[in-house]
């Protein structure tokens, strides 16, 4: 599938692979800055089943999978599986995916207690990275026996607002880089 960038999208990615090169000392064949003005997934969709619209958005969802997991895998610390057999293996990574999504649940329920985010400033964001990583460890200690689980909800949008972030300068360039007609 290909799908062709706008002009200003085109432009912006020369520019980064001009600034690339220079910093590298490398020189960039020419056929670099024609592949450069599209945007190419290989699929295996049936063409005439899907637009190039639907194609894009299901890789877009397709990423929010990956990271959703990658966030997990760092989180729950996956990468390490300190089983040998199946069963175990098994069981050991079971019950890290239950804590996670349990955290995220927790999330979730703590949103309703109070002072329901009156403390933030509407300008900063809430990393949903950080968060989950804080509750996560909260989780631990509560099933440790070294936290209650009623402080961390009742203090958790507090909590929740001390881990939000300054907005970001960074401007969204999803639509600079692609026309939809």
């Amino acid at each position: 599938m290909r799908k062709d960038k706008s002009e200003e999208a085109i432009k912006i990615v020369h520019k980064k692979l001009k600034r690339h090169t220079s910093k590298k000392g490398i020189e960039l064949k020419p056929e670099t800055f024609i592949y450069a003005k599209y945007a190419i997934v290989f699929a295996t969709f049936p063409e005439n089943q899907f637009t190039v619209f639907d194609i894009l958005e299901w890789y877009r969802i397709l990423w929010q999978i990956e990271l959703a997991f990658k966030r997990f895998k760092q989180i729950a610390q996956f990468g390490y599986l300190p089983k040998y057999d199946d069963d175990s293996s098994k069981s050991w990574l079971y019950g890290k995916l239950f804590a996670v999504l349990l955290t995220e649940r927790l999330i979730d329920f703590a949103k309703s207690f109070p002072p329901w985010d009156t403390l933030c400033s509407s300008q900063r964001t809430q990393s949903q990275w950080s968060k989950l990583t804080f509750m996560f460890h909260q989780v631990k200690r509560v099933i440790e026996s070294a936290l209650l689980l009623q402080k961390v909800l009742y203090s958790w949008n507090g909590i929740a607002c001390s881990l939000a972030e300054k907005p970001r300068t960074r401007n969204m360039q999803l639509s600079k880089y692609f026309e939809f007609t």
